[in-house]
C-alpha cells in the first residue's frame, strides 16, 4: 500500500516536471513567434 502511494507520488512529481518543461518551451516558442511578427 505504501509502495503504491510512493509510486503515485513519484509519478505525479515526474508529470509536474514534464509540465514545467513543456510550459517553458511554450513560453520560448511564443516569445520567438512574437519577435518574428514584431
Amino acid at each position: 500500500m505504501s509502495f503504491d502511494a510512493h509510486g503515485i507520488k513519484l509519478r505525479a512529481s515526474g508529470y509536474r516536471l514534464i509540465y514545467r518543461v513543456i510550459d517553458s518551451q511554450v513560453v520560448v516558442l511564443v516569445l520567438a513567434i512574437g519577435e518574428r511578427q514584431g
